[in-house]
């Protein structure tokens, strides 16, 4: 008489026979169940949807600092960009509606403070070019964000920072801040905004060759963020 196999040498083959039976269904199951997973993420991130206006965006797009893409289609004279976003997912391919004034998102570029040849620079290198631009701050109806874009110069190494180009160059300043922000995101950048503007006096660029700009220096900004820092810090911790 053949002795009976252990409950566990039956409980292995009776789910090899399962699977072996019921292989089609499961790998159709196995493929909804993926298809759901990228529905939900797709669906969290707003792939196919154009914002229009920054009261659209999520508020998790901006304390998360998510990457948007669209083309720059105007700058003011202050140098606010007015962008027109592009979704991920773009469902009317052949769309060649130009974007309404008042479909355009106010983005600023972060951490620098603008002068009239900064400008004139974006002008001349940002207009209708398409751009990433990560969200580091809403306020007042605009956004503040780390704008990257393809320069001719620099194709190889792919996307730059406008912001760390234009204080590289010496044709802005390091905008003040008087706290920090609460998105680590924006304080990395600033950060090194501050380490290029400290090279950018050091070699006379730009404005730090003349006397265009006389606002406060590396030195001025690098202790006033420290100091600013070290306040917020201690407030944490009495939390």
């Amino acid at each position: 008489m053949v002795p009976e196999p252990p409950p566990q040498r039956l409980l292995e083959r009776s789910v090899h026979n399962f699977i072996d039976t019921h292989l089609r269904e499961l790998q159709w199951t196995a493929y909804g169940l993926a298809g759901l997973g990228v529905a939900l993420v797709l669906r969290r991130v707003k792939a196919t949807t154009k914002f229009r206006r920054v009261s659209d965006i999520p508020a998790h797009f901006t304390t998360k600092n998510y990457r948007l893409q669209g083309h720059v289609r105007k700058i003011s004279d202050s140098g606010e960009l007015l962008v027109e976003h592009v979704p991920i997912l773009q469902l009317n391919l052949f769309s060649n509606k130009a974007a309404e004034s008042g479909d355009l998102l106010k983005v600023n570029i972060a951490g620098i403070a603008l002068t009239p040849t900064a400008v004139e620079w974006l002008s001349e290198t940002a207009l209708d070019k398409p751009v990433w631009f990560r969200l580091l701050q809403a306020r007042h109806g605009s956004l503040d964000c780390d704008v990257t874009l393809r320069l001719k110069q620099n194709w190889l190494r792919g996307h730059s920072s406008i912001s760390e180009e234009l204080v590289k160059r010496g044709l802005c300043a390091v905008r003040h801040h008087h706290t920090p922000p609460a998105s680590r995101a924006y304080d990395r950048l600033l950060t090194r905004l501050l380490a290029l503007e400290f090279r950018a006096q050091r070699r006379g660029k730009g404005l730090w060759g003349g006397k265009e700009y006389t606002g406060p220096g590396w030195w001025s900004n690098s202790v006033q963020w420290s100091r600013d820092k070290l306040h917020s810090l201690f407030r944490r911790r009495e939390k």
